[in-house]
C-alpha cells in the first residue's frame, strides 16, 4: 500500500494570526510538523497543501513538496481530497499543519489502524489527565461502541457524569485523521450536516452519512498551536531539556 502524509496548510487564523508562518529557533511551525512527519520515514511521500504563495514559497525553501489548491476549500479535509486525486496513493494521512509536536508512535498508530481491511476512516483519542481539560470546550471528547468504533463526538462534556467526574473515563480526540482515498473522495462530496453546524465538528458530517470511524487508543497529548497560549507552551516545550 501506498501511503502519503498531506498537511494542509490555510495561512488565515482567527485565534493566533498567520500562526504557521510564525518563526521559533529559526524555523516556522510550519517546517517543524514537515520535519517531524517526513523524518518519521513512515510515508512514501509527505505534500504541503495549500491556497497560499506565501506557504508556497516557505515550504520550498525547507525542501518541502508543495501543491496549490482551489481557494475555495472549506476544510483541510476538502483540500487533501483535491491532492489526493492528483496522486498514486492508498492511504492518505491528513497531519494538521499547526501539530508541531506530533509524534512518530501515534502515525504509526493510525497507519496500522487504516491499513486494516475494514477500516475507512481512523483517527486517535487518549485518556484526559484532569477535570479542567475535559471541562474545556476547545478539547474535543468521544465516546466508543465496541472499544474503537465513535458513537459521537462532542465538544461538550460525554458521557454525561451524575457525580464527580474521573478523567479516566473520558477520552480526548486527537485530531489526526487517515483515509482510504476512495472514502476520501467520497467524503469530500458531502454537504455540511446539522450536527457539523452545531459542533463546529467535520467528523460529524461522516457520522451522519453512515460512516464508521475507528478509533486508536493512545498514549500522550501533542499541542496544537491555536491560540498565544498554545504557542506560549510549545515554546517553552522546546526550549526546556527536551529540546
Amino acid at each position: 500500500m501506498k501511503i502519503t502524509a498531506i498537511i494542509p496548510a490555510r495561512l488565515k487564523s482567527d485565534r493566533l494570526p498567520e500562526k504557521l508562518l510564525i518563526r521559533v529557533k529559526d524555523k516556522t511551525i510550519l517546517q517543524y510538523v514537515f520535519e517531524k512527519v517526513h523524518n518519521s520515514k513512515l510515508f512514501d511521500r509527505v505534500i504541503i497543501a495549500t491556497d497560499s504563495k506565501r506557504i508556497l514559497v516557505e515550504a520550498e525553501s525547507f525542501g518541502a513538496e508543495v501543491m496549490m489548491t482551489a481557494k475555495s476549500h472549506k476544510s483541510g479535509t476538502d483540500r487533501i481530497a483535491e491532492v489526493s486525486e492528483k496522486i498514486k496513493t492508498d492511504i492518505v494521512v491528513n497531519v494538521q499543519g499547526d501539530e508541531p509536536l506530533i509524534r512518530k508512535s501515534h502515525l504509526k498508530s493510525i497507519i496500522d489502524l487504516i491499513r486494516r481491511k475494514e477500516v475507512e476512516i481512523a483517527t486517535l483519542c487518549t485518556p484526559f489527565e484532569n477535570t479542567k481539560d475535559i471541562l474545556d470546550p476547545n478539547n474535543v471528547k468521544v465516546i466508543l461502541a465496541d472499544k474503537e468504533k465513535a458513537i459521537y463526538f462532542s465538544r461538550s462534556v460525554i458521557p454525561y457524569s451524575r457525580g464527580t467526574i474521573s478523567p479516566k473515563d473520558y477520552l480526548h480526540h486527537l485530531g489526526l485523521y487517515a483515509f482510504k482515498r476512495k472514502t476520501l473522495t467520497r467524503l469530500s462530496k458531502l454537504k455540511q450536516s446539522p450536527l457539523e453546524k452545531h459542533e463546529g465538528l467535520e467528523q460529524l458530517r461522516w457520522l451522519e452519512n453512515g460512516f464508521n470511524i475507528h478509533l486508536a487508543k493512545v498514549r500522550g497529548k501533542t499541542i496544537s498551536i491555536d491560540t498565544p497560549a498554545d504557542f506560549r507552551a510549545f515554546v517553552k516545550y522546546i526550549s526546556g531539556p527536551k529540546s
